[in-house]
This record gives structure tokens, C-alpha cells and sequence, in this order.
């Protein structure tokens, strides 16, 4: 039977298995794709829109989920754009398994955390965009993995540390983004790897170090964004196709390169706030045909502008302000048609005005200010066509004659309101779709009184600024006609007449100043008109008659009228007559004088009647009860001051105290500047006077010193500032206390004791002629400081606060205060009226905790300054709480919001819809209030239209999420929305305070929820981060402010009529410190220039401070050893120096001492010519230093010095035996400064100074139980514990520290001992710099200067000492000296002990060898030996390093040489030798006794020379068997004595022998130089047979 075939059912199985594969293959890939989106929705916490909880659902294909775009052929999802959804949450690992994704857009969202690994997985990306985020961690290193990327955009996230170098690898990559992240480090050269760059963004990160020049190798970039950084060095030349040159605001120096005029397609140059100098290249006019923005400001760049601007210029923003450019302003300007905005201010440029401007119709901003311009303005050469001109700044010039009407005639975009025709909008421009350049940023100019920096300005914001030149004539009317303008100032000029009524026309003005001008008349009452005026200022004239009542003119102190002697009325204390209340002006055109008396009696009649008919009714019903209130009070005030006058006419009373203004900021203030340098001696003088006048019970005359104007605008200038009310009087008969809130009393944030923001007291006393003790309740302060007094002071005059005197004897020294209550005597030679200031006073720190001004003169008036106290305060956290008054009749509520948190917070505070119960913050009108970076607070009306940060709409762009209401509006219909106005605010102590008033029913039906007083009102209040301006983002944005409820965020119910006051004692922030820091760097000079005082954190403080590179008063933070430099450009009246004084100003003239490190009298200088300062601190420099002026106390902050690398604080270093233990020292005349580092953990650290443990003096440190280092000195004489003998060295300058556990310990001593008791073995313990000093070292796991066992004594020791060779900054170990000192020694006892005794013995012994050879061997043996003792000491002073002469072995050696090198010369110029029978010249017989002496005593000293030489081999070089070479050498001379003394035996026996026959001379007789000068028996022999006679005979051989 044949088998049936297998072959079809096999085939078919296998076709079938295929295709199920096939189909599988395809449904798990959607299935992964799927699986991958939804396990990133499932990581989305929150979608506000809903976008992807409606739509990614498992019912549809993922192709047709919104964002999502899938492959035409395989169906795979390829690109996934979520951008713009107000999506919170993180991303989802499994997004990696999108294998085919090349396209990944999730930026303006609020994603957070890190980026997974996984997404490496995308090999097939191309664009990435994880931008506008709160991304945090490390940019990862795996991007350098996507090698088809095209687009990188991380900007505006969290990511710290370095750019990885593997970015570079992305040879495709086009646009990189890194801006506005945390990231530090340098730029990394592989960047510059990526050919195919176009646009580079690391704008507003931490990066260091200098541009990379590899830039230029970049042929296709056009945006280069490197703003905001730290980079310095010289500016790189770009390549040629850059478009966007942005560096501003980093530390670059040097000269603009001309190769930047190469770059023809330029269009944006941004150098702003760097360091750069020289002049403007005139090249800069090829590029006029494509320049737009041209921004060189804050720099010190020099010389003439140049005439750069050709005919077709498109420039649009020309910004050269603060720099030190003079001559004239460029006239080819006017070829500039397109021009915006001009800011020339703050230089030396001198010309007449430049008429020529009036062409530019585009132009909106002039700014002329701070320079030298002079002349009239009113004459122009071209038509004037200033359309839409709207800030006009020439303040700060010479400018006379009449103020120009003619061009207040064409200001038709604030006389017609040209700019409300259209949408109001930021002055900035986008370019491309990251690029927007806001021409406005950091534009500077005056406003309300204040110098204030916009970051972003509005179209709308009007500014006419004429102030401080020398106009002249009256005040035209035509001002009145400038409907739409914000700010005018004319103040100090020559202004003359009264002033326009007209000007009661400008509805929206907020701030005008005619101050100290001539102006004469009455205030006109047409100035009540101005409903938004919230500055005035008219001091300083002649002005005279009644102040306007009622309206803003309520709001203004005395202040606002200082120097009209002849104005009466609130809020001055002098009241007007009958006369002078008479209106200012009558209409007599319409009416003769019966009509008007008789309306005026009609008036008054029916006034009367209806007055009283009222007062019936509220005084029977009890309502309405504010009325009640206010009436009660006043009739309470006049009686009790009606008593009091009557019966107590001396005495004062003080009522409704004022704030004041501290630290000098203007009147008496000014004159701070000229009690410096020279007049030291007049200052005291003054103070000596006060003194005096105190002390004899006079009244003080000086009045309070105050500012003009009020601090509405962002500001920082209150210094030393807080708010009274109060009634404060004296009876004999009991009454009420009285209640004093001193509030945001600023402290020393340096003192943990501080008048934080509320400081409450009631005051009551009883009358003992003028000196009262006072009863104070409600008394709050924070514990820490413990010298604090009840202060008083003539004046808030700087010296005259700080030369004050205390007024009490107690001491504010209780840990802390909560509602005290405690009385307050007077000491005995103080009375009251002898006080005009009252402050809380540190004296320790001169430091004003607050002050108020009492009143003089018996009046009971003070001026109505900013009052910074609340009828409510509610808690809303631990840290943060609000504060409120409300005025339902003005239609007003005004908010204090108060929080302890960082400077970076915002503060966030408003009402919740009423018609919504679930997510209360949607639909919320709430104010957010935060500081500037420059710490200049401002506040904006919010409006939430969706739970997420405020981003723009990719579809329409409008407005989403927590925005400013004029984002909404600006990118809708136009309208001016935001009704919240600033009232005043500041920062101390880490604590935030600032005030707003804001309308209850607000015109804005829209976007601001009405108030509701008398109902129960939901309210909702926030605390966050808040995100400054950026390019793409012209306002300030609230982050998600995270963290749990009502900690970060909550909500309660609450009524605003009701009184609530649940704040209880001042808030207390963990970091009291907000002055930035500033860490010194060895290659950037820190500029060191004056400026006005903002935030001072000491107050009070004089009118100016130290600026360290722009910044207010830092922290400064140096390193030990590191040098600093400073540039000292603060005037010739400040002298900058470093010292240990906390206040500075030359301590001496307080009977104090200081310590000065650096600076001093010679360190003062200008921009022009500053004063270069180089300080190196050491490591004896403490920890805290101050920086300050020699001629004025308190300019200066803090600095403190940190350890840097220890090779940074001493001069050598060394590694010790094993390497485990780095040596370091610094030698000084008389003293050596050490320090010992390890290289591992260990408990304690010992160095020793000897060969071994044994015999050595040891310095041990550790750290203690309670982490306190220690440092002990031991002298060690054997191996157990017992041993080891504490020491009493005089250490200075000692420190251990551990950081990690490895220990480093620090200490100066001596080079040689100061000891009374020679017997103490640290006696011996001498530092010889010239000898090298063996060194040893051991640690271990513990060590206790207590009984001490060996347990904790060392666990690891050197093997071996090291020869630390202290002069020259080495080591080597022990054993390489010995051969050394082994050869020299031989050498020296080769020629000492043989070579030359043997040729003196030579000489004296060897001459009856025939011939010459006793005189060769003499020669060749001292020859031989003085070579071999020059070598010797060559090889020692070679080998050891130097040459010194402070043993007694080296001196005598050094002698030794000389007479042995004098002994060749004297051979050479010995005398001609006599002829047979002639006596010897006495020159002969002075050369002989001389070259036996000097021969004969030079071998002397050089055996003592070997003999000191073995004992300094024993003493300094410790080596063993120095006693024993000592007793060889004394043996080898004992046996040399011998010889000779044998030798001269047998010389004798044998001139005797000869005495009795003829005189044969047995050698050559002309050769023998010499003869026994020691010998006189001979001598005499020889010279009896000479005069005898007897002939002697030479017997010499016959020659054949």
C-alpha cells in the first residue's frame, strides 16, 4: 500500500503559520505603540483641557489620537506633538518603545522629573522638543545616541550640571537650545563638531570660562544666544553668516574686534553689561543696510560715536547708554528711518540738541539724560513729525530757555492717544520661532520719583522727563493738552509763574514733580481732577495759600510740600486763616459778588439743617457705624488735646508718628557724601555740637530728615523704614493705653535678633515733668543680638543716628519677645523733649531696627508717609499671612501680603468665582506680588482661565492659563485691565512684605471679580516660584507652585469687614540672607563703583553704597590664597580697603582697633583712571571679613574667605613617605606656617619632626565627639603610651578640620623656641630652614588627650623619615643624604688630615732632599688638597641645595678655605730670595713668618672644621655612629702629633750635630726659600759663622 504524501498539509501548515505571523507582527506593533501613549497618559496628573482623557481612548486607532501622526506605509507612529496642552506630569519609560517616532514635541507644558534612559531607544529621531518645562537632573549624556537629530530644544527647564561632549556626535544637528536651565561649566569644544549648526542657544545658564574661537568653524550659524552667563575673555569672531550676535550681560573684556564688520547679514549685536573698552569700529557702517538692534550699553567703551548710519539704515533700537562715549550724536542718525528707540544716556557727550530728530516718525523712546547737552530745544531745522514719540527723557543736561512747546505740539501719541488707536503691546519683535527681541528690556529711566528698570514696557507708558537742566519761563498750558501721559517731571530747573490749571486735564497721570523750581501762587484745585496720581511733589518753591482737600491730595505728606513756607494745611501742621480758605479761583465772569455771597450763605444754611438732621439720625440709629467711628475719634483727639494744653502747655504730644525714611536717602541725607575723607574732623565737630546741646536739655531745631515723594513705584529705597499709628500722651489722671504698631522693622541679617514685620507697643506713662516712664505692651522681637536700647537722635541724619545716644538703661536682651509688656524709664539726664528720633538700636552692630520721628515744637502733626499697618491680619501658613484695610467709601480695599520665603517666590492672593464649588482656582481673579531680579517689587492682576502656567495657544495664540489680565487683553481687544496699583513693598531678613490697593468694583467686568465687603467670600492664595522674563516672554509667570495644601496653596472663607487679627509676633525666615553673592574669580577683576542704596542689609546706611560689579552691597566670597582683583572706580571720595571692622570708616576714629588686610588711603579712582587692588588673603586672613570705605562708616558688606586648594595658601609642598600624607608649609623671617593633609579616612592625623616615633616632637590633630577639631603637641621618647609627653609650644593660627574624614590639620610656630626653662623638651625643638628638617607621619582610628592607651594610637605609619628641604621646596628620603654627606667628609678629611698637613710637613722635613723635590712634593700635596676641598664643598652645596653660614661647622670651614686659598697667592708674590751671604729682606722675613703662620693656622681651623662637622653630622643629621668617627678621627691625629713630634726630635739632633763644623750645605742652596724662623738657636749659628768669616764651599763635579 502505497504511504500517503505529507507534502501538502506540511506546505499549507507552514502558509498558514506565515500568514499568522504576519498579522501578529501587525497587531503588536499597534499594540505596542498603544501601550506606550497610554502609559504616558497614565504619568499625566493633570489635564486641564481634557485633550487626551476625551480622546486617547482604546476604541480608536492611536493614529487618530490627538498629537499623534502615524506612517502612511507601516502605521506606526511617527511623530507626537502634545506642545501647548497645560499637561502636568513626567515622562512615561515605555515611551521608548515608539521605534519608529522621529518627531517629539511636548514644549510650554509642565512636565517634571528626569527623562528616562529608555528613550534611546528612538534611534529615528529627528526633532525634539522637551522646551518650556520643569525637566530636572543632568542633561543626559545618551543624546549623542540619536544621530539623526536635527532639533534639540531643552530651553527653560531645571537641568543642572555640564553640556555633555557627546552632543557632538550629532553630525546632523541644526538648532540646539540649552537656554534658561541651571546649567554651569564650559562650553564644550565637540559642540563645535556639528557642521550642520544654524542656531546655538545657551542664554541664561551658568557657563564660565571663554567663548570657544572654534565658533568660527560653524559656516552655517546665524543665531548665536549666549547671554546671561559668566564667560569671559576677548569677544570671537563669529562666521559670516551669524545673524544674531547675543553675549550681553557677561564678563567679556577687551575691544570689539574689527573682523565683526564682516558679517554681513548681521542683524541683532547684543554686548551689553560686559567689561569691554575702546571705541566703536567706524566699520560698523557696512552693516547699516542690515543691522537692526545695536546694543553696547553698560560698558567702558570710549571716544566719538561714529558716523556709521548710511542712507537705506534699518536700525531700530540704538542703546549705548552707561559708557564714557562723549562728543556729539551722529547725524547720519537721521538716515535711520525705522529708529524706535534711542538711549544715549549716562556718557559725556556734549552738543545742542539734536533737532535733526524731529524726522524720525517712528521713533517712541529719546533718551538724552546724564549727559552734556545744552542750548534750547525749541528750534528745529526739519519738519517735526514725533508721531509716535512717548518717552522723552533729557533730564540730567544743560538745556535752558523755554521748556519746548513746539515739541509737545507733535507728542500725538499722548495728546491724541495714537498708540489706544491700536492693540497696546510690548515693544519686542519675534524672529523665526524662538527669537523674540524685546526692545525695552532693562531700560532705565526715573518714574514716580524713583530710578526704575523695565523689563518689558507697554506701548501706553507715557514719560515727559525735563528735570535737572536749567529751563526757564512759566510752565506752558499746553502740558495740560497730554491727555494720555503717566509721569511728568520738571523738577530743578528755573521754572517761574504758577502752575497751569491745565494741568488738571492729564486724566491719567500717576506721578508729577515740580520741585525745587521758583513757581509761585496757589496749588490749583483743578489738580483734584487727577484720580491716578499717586505721586506729587511741589517742594522746593514759593508756592503759598491752601492745599487742595479730599481725593488723592489726602494721600500726600508733608513731603510733597517741604520749602513753601506760605502753603497752609493738611497735611501741614500750619493751619490757613479764614482768608486763605478762600478758593484759589472765582468765576466773576458769571455772577457779580451778591450772587455768589448769597449761594454761599444759601449754602451754608442748608448745610446746616441737613447736618443736622443727619447727625440725629446716625447718632439715634447707631449707623452707618463707620461714620460713628470716625466722628468718635475725632471729637476724642480735640478733647483730649484741648486738656492737655490747658493744663500742661510745656508739654508735647506726639500723635499719628509717621514712617520715616532711613539711611540718608535725601534732605539732610545728601549732605552725608560731603562728611567724608577731609572733613572727618567737621563731622565730629558737628556731632560734638548735638552732643553739647543734648546734654544742657535744648531743644533740637533739626527737622526730621525725609524724602521727597512717595514710595509707590518698585522700589527698594526705604531703608530702615516702618509705620506708626499711635496717640502718645502724658496726663496725671488714668487713661487708655494707647496702641503703637511699629512694623518691617529691618534688621542686620548678620544679627539673629530682628525687628521683623511686626514690632506692636502700647505706650502709657504718668507726667513727672519731662521725664516719663512709658508702659509698652504688645512688645514682639526675635531673640539673638545683646545690646539692644531704646535709642534717640537729633536727626535721621546718618551721623546723627549713629552718634545717638541710648535713652533708657534697659537692654532688649530677653531671648525673645512675644506681646511684652514692661515699662520703659528715661535715664536721668534724658528728657523727651530732647528726642526727635526714637529707635530700636543695636549697638553692637549700629544697626536702626526701626525708628519713628517724634514731633517738635508741641505740635502733634507728622506727615502722612506710606503706613504700613493693617486693621486686619489673618494667618495663612506657618509663613505666610495677609493683611488688610478697607475703605467701602473710596471703593478700595488695600492688601499686605507677608511671607517668609525666597526672593524668587511670588506671592499670590485673590477670590475665587462664587459661582463655582470644584477646582476654586479656575476663573480666579487673584494679585500676584514679587521682586524684580534688580529687587524692585511689583504686583500684576491675574485672571486663571486654566490650572497651569501661562502659555499661548498654538492655534490662535491667545492667553492660557495663570496670566497677567493684559496678556489676555493684549492679544485680544487692547484694553487697559490691570487695576492693581503698588503702594509700597520691601525685603528684609528673608521676609517679603509688599502693599496694593485695588478697587472693590473694578471697571473690569471681565477678568476682575467685584468684592463684596459685607459677605462671606471665598478666597484662594498661593505661594511658588515665579519664572522672570525671557525672550520669548515679556512678563513675569507664576510656576506651579507644588508642594501640600495650606502650605503652598489653599483657600478659606472670609468676610474683609470683619475684624480679624490672628497674627501673633513677627515672621521668622530660616535664611535671613538675601544679599547676593559674588564668588571672586583669580581672571575677572571686580569693578567696585557707588550707587544709590536699595536693600542695604545693615541699615542705616549713608545716601550711597558700594557696588561690586552692579551689584548692591554683596556678599563677597574669596579663597585663602587666591589672589583678587579689584578695580576701584568709586570716586576720590571713597578709599576702599578690607578690613576686620564691621563698619569701616577708619575704626580709630571710634577708639576702636581694626585689622587692615588690603586698600587703604591710595585705593580710590574713577571709571577714567580707576585704582587697581590686588589682595591676597592668606590662611591667617579669618573667615569673615568686611569690605568698606577708609572715609565713610557702613558702605560695605561682608566678605568671606574660604579655604581654597591648601596649594593655593602655601608656597611648597611635599608628599611624605607612602605617599599617604601631603606636606605643606610657607617660610617667614621668624616663624613656619604648616599644614598636613591625608590622603584617606582617618581619625586623628600626626606629623613628627625627627628619624623615628622615638625622639621626635609630634603634632597630632583630630576630631572631637562634638565635631570640634583639635590639634595637641607631643614630645615622643619611646613606644608605649606613657611615652608620650604633652607639649607647650607656642601655636598660632591653629585649625583641624575633616571633610569626608580626611583630616587636615594647620598650624604656625616659631622657628626656634621662646623658652624661660631650657630643661622643657619642646625648648629644643628648633626649625633650621637651612638644614633639612626629617619629617614623619602616623594615623589612626581615634585619639583622645586622655588616657591615652594603645588602642588609639596609630594603626599606619611612615616607613621611612623624609628630608623636607624647607628653602628649596623639596623632599627626598633619609638615605639619599648620606652618601652625600659620606663623600664629603671624605674628601674633606682626604685634604685636612693627609694631603695638606703632609705638605707642610714636607717643607719643614724633606729639605736636605737633594734638589727640589722636598719643595715639588710641598707644592703638588697643597695644591692637591685645596682642589679636593673646593670640589668637596661644591659637591655639599650642589647636593644640599644651598649655601649657608649659621653653623659653627660652615663658618669655621668657610675660614678654613680662605687662609688655604691665601697660601697659592702669597707663594706667587713672595720676594726675590738673597744671594749667598746676604741677610734676608725684612719684605723676605715678613713673607716667610707670614706663609708659615696662614699655612700653619689653616690647617688648624680645618681639623676644628672636621671635628664641628662630625658634631653637626650627629646634631642636625641624627646619624648614629657620629661618636664613634669622632674617636677614629681624634686617633688619627693623635698618631699624626706623634710623627711630628718625632720627626722634630730627630731635626734637632741633627742640627746640633752640625754646629761644630764647617757649614756644608748638603742640596741645591739656591733652591731652599725658606729657612726655621721657629728655630733661634739656628739662626744665630748662622749668622755668627757668616760675620766670622768662615767661607763656605760648594763642591760640584768637573765637567768633561
Amino acid at each position: 500500500m502505497e504511504k500517503p504524501s505529507f507534502l501538502p498539509p506540511f506546505m499549507f501548515g507552514l502558509l498558514f503559520a506565515t500568514f499568522e505571523v504576519i498579522l501578529s507582527a501587525k497587531y503588536s506593533s499597534f499594540t505596542v505603540d498603544q501601550s506606550a501613549l497610554l502609559a504616558l497618559k497614565s504619568h499625566i496628573t493633570h489635564d486641564p483641557h481634557n485633550f487626551l482623557a476625551t480622546n486617547w481612548s482604546t476604541s480608536t486607532s492611536v493614529c487618530n489620537w490627538i498629537g499623534v501622526t502615524c506612517g502612511s506605509r507601516h502605521h506606526r507612529v511617527t511623530a507626537l506633538n502634545l506642545s501647548s496642552m497645560d499637561l502636568t506630569g513626567t515622562i512615561s519609560s515605555q515611551l521608548g518603545n515608539l521605534s519608529f517616532l522621529a518627531w517629539l514635541d511636548i514644549h510650554q507644558n509642565s512636565f517634571h522629573g528626569s527623562l528616562p534612559i529608555e528613550l534611546t531607544n528612538l534611534r529615528s529621531m529627528k526633532y525634539l522638543d522637551f522646551g518650556d518645562n520643569s525637566f530636572n537632573g543632568e542633561i543626559p549624556s545618551w543624546f549623542g545616541c540619536f544621530t539623526k537629530l536635527q532639533r534639540l530644544s531643552l530651553y527653560l527647564n531645571n537641568f543642572i550640571g555640564v553640556i555633555p561632549s557627546t552632543l557632538g556626535n550629532l553630525s546632523k544637528l541644526e538648532r540646539l537650545s540649552l537656554g534658561g536651565n541651571q546649567i554651569s561649566g564650559r562650553i564644550p569644544n565637540s559642540l563645535f563638531k556639528c557642521k550642520e549648526l544654524k542656531y546655538l542657544s545657551l542664554y541664561n545658564n551658568s557657563l564660565e570660562g571663554s567663548i570657544p574661537t572654534e565658533i568660527g568653524n560653524l559656516t552655517l550659524l546665524d543665531t548665536l544666544y549666549l547671554g546671561d552667563n559668566h564667560l569671559k575673555g576677548r569677544i570671537p569672531t563669529p562666521p559670516p553668516s551669524l545673524q544674531w550676535y547675543v553675549v550681553s550681560n557677561n564678563n567679556l573684556i577687551g575691544e570689539i574686534p574689527s573682523s565683526i564688520c564682516n558679517l554681513t547679514s548681521l542683524m541683532g549685536f547684543f554686548l551689553s553689561e560686559n567689561t569691554l573698552e575702546g571705541t566703536i569700529p567706524e566699520c560698523f557702517r557696512n552693516l547699516s543696510s542690515s543691522l537692526l538692534q545695536f546694543d553696547l550699553r553698560y560698558n567702558n567703551f570710549h571716544g566719538q560715536i561714529p558716523e556709521i548710519f548710511a542712507k537705506g539704515c534699518t536700525l531700530k533700537g540704538f542703546r549705548i547708554n552707561n559708557n564714557e562715549l562723549e562728543g556729539s550724536l551722529p547725524q547720519s542718525l537721521s538716515n535711520c528711518k525705522d529708529l524706535i528707540l534711542l538711549d544715549v544716556g549716562n556718557n559725556n557727550l556734549n552738543d545742542t540738541f539734536p533737532n535733526w530728530l524731529g524726522n524720525l516718525d517712528q521713533l517712541q523712546v529719546l533718551i538724552l539724560r546724564s549727559n552734556r547737552f545744552y542750548g534750547q530745544v525749541d528750534s528745529f531745522d526739519v519738519r517735526i513729525s514725533l508721531t509716535h514719540l512717548r518717552i522723552v527723557d533729557l533730564s540730567h543736561n544743560n538745556f535752558s530757555g523755554y521748556l519746548p512747546t513746539l515739541v509737545f505740539e507733535h507728542l500725538h501719541a499722548i495728546r491724541e492717544g495714537y498708540e489706544k488707536k491700536v492693540e497696546p503691546k510690548y515693544m519686542q519683535e519675534g524672529f523665526g520661532d524662538e527669537l523674540m527681541v524685546n526692545y525695552a528690556f532693562g531700560l532705565s529711566f526715573t518714574t514716580k520719583g524713583l530710578e526704575t528698570e523695565f523689563q518689558a514696557l507697554l506701548s501706553i507708558w507715557t514719560v515727559v522727563d525735563l528735570s535737572s537742566n536749567q529751563f526757564s519761563g512759566e510752565i506752558p498750558k499746553i502740558l495740560g493738552e497730554l491727555h494720555l501721559l503717566i509721569v511728568l517731571n520738571l523738577s530743578h530747573n528755573c521754572l517761574i509763574g504758577p502752575i497751569p490749571s491745565s494741568l488738571g486735564d492729564l486724566s491719567e497721570l500717576e506721578s508729577l514733580d515740580l520741585s525745587s523750581n521758583k513757581l509761585e501762587g496757589r496749588i490749583p484745585t483743578e489738580l483734584k481732577n487727577l484720580g491716578f496720581l499717586e505721586v506729587l511733589n511741589l517742594s522746593q518753591n514759593n508756592l503759598k495759600g491752601p492745599i487742595p482737600q479730599g481725593k488723592q491730595f489726602d494721600t500726600f505728606d508733608n513731603d510733597s510740600y517741604i520749602g513753601n513756607l506760605d502753603l497752609c494745611g493738611f497735611p501741614l501742621s500750619k493751619s490757613c486763616d479764614i482768608d486763605e480758605e478762600t478758593p484759589a479761583k472765582f468765576d466773576n465772569d458769571d455772577g457779580d459778588e451778591l450772587n455768589w455771597k448769597f449761594s454761599i450763605v444759601m449754602g451754608y444754611g442748608c448745610g446746616l439743617v441737613l447736618g443736622m438732621s443727619m447727625a440725629y439720625i446716625v447718632f439715634t440709629t447707631g449707623k452707618p457705624w463707620w461714620l460713628i467711628r470716625i466722628v468718635e475719634r475725632v471729637r476724642q483727639r480735640f478733647a483730649k488735646r484741648a486738656s492737655l494744653m490747658a493744663m500742661f502747655p510745656d508739654v508735647f504730644m506726639i500723635g499719628a508718628l509717621k514712617t520715616e525714611k532711613g539711611g540718608g536717602e535725601s534732605g539732610a541725607g545728601a549732605n552725608d557724601d560731603s562728611s567724608r575723607g577731609g572733613k572727618k574732623q567737621e563731622k565730629n565737630k558737628i556731632v560734638k555740637q548735638y552732643r553739647d546741646k543734648l546734654t544742657t536739655r535744648s531743644r533740637c531745631t533739626e527737622s526730621p530728615l525725609t524724602t521727597t515723594g512717595r514710595s509707590l513705584a518698585p522700589s527698594f529705597s526705604l531703608k530702615g523704614s516702618f509705620s506708626i499709628i499711635t496717640e502718645f500722651g502724658f496726663s496725671n489722671h488714668p487713661r487708655p493705653d494707647s496702641n503703637v504698631q511699629f512694623q518691617n522693622f529691618p534688621s542686620n541679617p548678620a544679627l539673629p535678633n530682628q525687628f521683623h514685620r511686626l514690632f506692636q507697643c502700647g505706650f502709657g506713662s504718668e507726667m513727672l515733668q519731662h521725664q516719663l516712664p512709658s508702659r509698652v505692651t504688645g512688645f514682639d522681637m526675635l531673640s539673638g543680638s545683646s545690646d539692644v536700647v531704646f535709642w534717640g537722635a537729633v536727626s535721621l541724619n546718618f551721623s546723627d543716628l549713629t552718634s545717638g545716644f541710648p535713652i533708657s538703661g534697659q537692654r532688649l536682651n530677653q531671648t525673645a519677645y512675644k506681646n511684652a509688656s514692661f515699662s520703659v524709664q528715661l535715664l536721668p539726664d534724658i528728657t523727651w523733649d530732647q528726642i526727635n528720633v526714637l529707635s530700636i538700636w543695636d549697638i553692637a552692630s549700629t544697626s536702626d531696627f526701626g525708628h519713628v520721628t517724634l514731633p517738635q515744637n508741641g505740635s502733634d502733626s507728622v506727615s502722612n508717609s506710606v503706613h504700613t499697618v493693617f486693621d486686619n491680619c489673618k494667618n495663612l501658613s506657618d509663613n505666610y499671612r495677609v493683611r488688610w484695610n478697607l475703605n467701602v467709601e473710596e471703593n478700595w480695599i488695600e492688601i499686605g501680603l507677608e511671607a517668609a520665603a525666597p526672593t524668587t517666590y511670588y506671592m499670590a492672593f485673590g477670590w475665587a468665582n462664587p459661582n463655582r464649588t470644584k477646582e476654586l482656582m479656575s476663573e480666579a481673579d487673584v494679585t500676584v506680588a514679587s521682586f524684580t531680579e534688580e529687587g524692585r517689587p511689583f504686583v500684576d492682576d491675574f485672571y486663571i482661565t486654566a490650572y497651569s502656567e501661562c502659555k499661548l495657544s498654538s492655534k490662535d495664540r491667545t492667553a492660557i492659563g495663570v496670566c497677567p489680565d493684559v496678556v489676555y487683553e493684549n492679544s485680544k481687544n487692547g484694553m487697559m485691565v490691570n487695576n492693581t496699583r503698588l503702594v509700597y513693598g520691601h525685603r528684609r531678613d528673608g521676609v517679603s512684605l509688599i502693599m496694593f490697593r485695588k478697587p472693590l468694583n473694578s471697571t473690569d467686568k471681565k477678568y476682575d471679580l467685584p468684592v463684596y465687603p459685607n459677605e462671606d467670600m471665598r478666597v484662594i492664595w498661593a505661594l511658588g516660584l515665579m519664572k522672570p522674563p525671557n525672550e520669548n516672554r515679556s512678563h513675569f509667570v507664576p510656576q506651579f507652585h507644588g508642594g501640600p495644601e495650606k502650605v503652598a496653596y489653599g483657600h478659606l472663607v472670609l468676610n474683609v469687614s470683619e475684624k480679624v487679627d490672628d497674627c501673633f509676633g513677627p515672621l521668622d525666615a530660616d535664611d535671613n540672607e538675601d544679599q547676593e553673592l559674588i564668588i571672586a574669580d583669580t581672571g575677572v577683576p571686580l569693578v567696585v563703583t557707588t550707587g544709590e542704596v536699595l536693600h542695604y542689609p545693615n541699615p542705616p546706611s549713608p545716601s550711597k553704597v558700594l557696588y561690586i560689579n552692579n551689584k548692591e552691597a554683596p556678599v563677597l566670597r574669596v579663597e585663602r590664597g587666591v589672589p583678587v582683583k579689584f578695580l576701584v572706580q568709586a570716586g576720590h571720595d571713597v578709599a576702599f580697603y578690607i578690613t576686620s571692622d564691621s563698619l569701616g570708616g577708619n575704626a580709630t576714629l571710634r577708639n576702636a582697633t581694626e585689622t587692615i588686610y588690603s586698600g587703604g588711603p591710595e585705593a580710590e579712582g574713577v571709571v577714567a583712571n580707576p585704582h587697581e587692588l590686588i589682595w591676597v588673603p592668606d590662611r591667617n586672613t579669618p573667615d569673615q571679613v568686611y569690605y568698606q570705605s577708609l572715609y565713610q562708616e557702613k558702605m560695605g558688606w561682608k566678605v568671606q574667605v574660604v579655604d581654597g586648594a591648601l596649594s593655593d595658601m602655601y608656597n611648597n609642598s611635599v608628599l611624605l613617605d607612602d605617599q599617604q600624607v601631603t606636606f605643606f608649609w610657607t617660610l617667614s623671617e621668624d616663624s613656619i606656617t604648616i599644614a598636613a593633609h591625608g590622603v584617606k579616612k582617618s581619625g586623628y592625623l600626626a606629623i613628627g619632626f625627627g628619624s623615628g616615633m622615638v625622639n621626635s616632637y609630634a603634632y597630632v590633630g583630630w576630631i572631637g565627639d562634638t565635631g570640634k577639631g583639635h590639634l595637641n603637641t607631643y614630645w615622643i621618647d619611646g613606644k608605649r603610651p606613657s611615652n608620650i609627653h604633652p607639649t607647650n609650644e607656642n601655636l598660632t593660627h591653629v585649625r583641624c578640620r575633616s571633610e569626608d574624614g580626611i583630616i587636615t590639620l594647620e598650624f604656625t610656630r616659631p622657628l626656634k623656641p621662646s623658652c624661660n626653662q631650657n630643661d622643657k623638651p619642646e625648648c629644643k625643638n628648633i626649625v633650621d630652614p637651612t638644614t633639612p628638617l626629617k619629617v614623619i607621619w602616623a594615623m589612626g582610628s581615634k585619639w583622645t588627650d586622655e588616657h591615652l592607651s594603645e588602642k588609639n594610637m596609630h594603626t599606619v605609619t611612615s616607613q621611612r623619615p623624609v628630608q623636607v628641604l624647607l628653602i628649596r621646596g623639596s623632599s627626598e628620603a633619609e638615605q639619599g643624604l648620606q652618601p652625600v654627606l659620606a663623600v664629603h667628609g671624605f674628601m674633606m678629611f682626604l685634604a685636612w688630615g693627609i694631603l695638606i698637613p703632609g705638605g707642610i710637613l714636607a717643607a719643614r722635613y724633606l729639605k736636605h732632599v737633594k734638589g727640589d723635590g722636598w719643595y715639588q712634593i710641598h707644592i703638588y700635596l697643597q695644591y692637591s688638597g685645596l682642589a679636593i676641598i673646593l670640589l668637596g664643598v661644591l659637591f655639599a652645596v650642589a647636593e644640599l641645595r644651598g649655601f649657608y653660614v649659621s653653623s659653627l661647622h660652615v663658618k669655621l670651614g668657610i675660614a678654613a678655605i680662605v687662609f688655604a686659598s691665601v697660601q697659592p697667592m702669597n707663594a706667587y708674590l713672595r720676594p726675590e730670595k738673597p744671594a749667598n751671604g746676604e741677610d734676608s729682606s725684612t719684605k723676605r722675613l715678613i713673607w716667610e713668618y707670614f706663609h708659615v703662620i696662614i699655612g700653619r693656622g689653616a690647617i688648624a681651623v680645618g681639623i676644628a672644621a672636621l671635628f664641628t662637622g662630625m658634631k653637626h653630622l650627629g646634631e642636625r643629621y641624627k646619624v648614629e655612629n657620629v661618636h664613634d668617627l669622632s674617636w677614629v678621627l681624634i686617633t688619627w691625629f693623635l698618631i699624626a702629633a706623634s710623627t711630628v713630634i718625632y720627626l722634630e726630635y730627630h731635626e734637632r739632633q741633627q742640627r746640633e750635630r752640625l754646629q761644630g763644623r764647617s757649614n756644608w750645605v748638603l742640596g741645591n742652596a739656591e733652591e731652599e726659600d725658606s729657612i726655621d724662623l721657629l728655630s733661634q738657636n739656628d739662626a744665630s749659628t748662622r749668622k755668627g759663622s757668616q760675620s766670622s768669616g768662615v767661607i763656605e764651599v760648594q763642591l760640584e763635579p768637573l765637567n768633561r
